[in-house]
């Protein structure tokens, strides 16, 4: 399970530096909790919802991650 809460982890990092917009991610044993925010906007922005869709394909390939939670702030 490590090995693939990891894998995930780096993917979500790897893009966010691409894109070079960050998520505050929140790592345990078994869970990740991915927070998508536009700090300059105080909202949800594109970038957002790019990261967001890029999670949601990753997580069906990564499926026995027991958690996943979107929180949108």
């Amino acid at each position: 399970l490590t090995e693939h809460l990891l894998f995930f982890v780096e993917e979500v990092i790897n893009l966010s530096d691409k894109i070079d917009h960050h998520p505050k991610l929140e790592i345990s044993a078994k869970n990740v909790h991915v927070v998508l925010t536009t700090h300059e906007t105080g909202d949800i922005s594109s970038l957002d919802l790019k990261l967001a869709k890029f999670c949601d394909e990753l997580f069906e390939d990564v499926y026995y991650i027991e958690e996943f939670e979107w929180v949108f702030s």
